[in-house]
């Protein structure tokens, strides 16, 4: 389930993301997390976001 494109864009503009930004997800929970971040801004259209293989220590 995805949340509507204007959901997603405040929530996003909010946090000062813009699409001319790289972001690299990751979390600490597997992949599960940041797969689905990725995903979300591929279907909203931001083509800069990557996935973390490992995540942070």
């Amino acid at each position: 389930m995805l949340p509507s494109e204007e959901a997603f864009g405040a929530t996003v503009s909010a946090l000062g993301i813009e699409n001319k930004d790289d972001l690299v997800v990751y979390d600490g929970k597997g992949i599960f997390s940041a797969a689905r971040v990725w995903w979300m801004f591929r279907v909203f259209g931001h083509d800069r976001v990557w996935v973390l293989d490992g995540g942070l220590p």
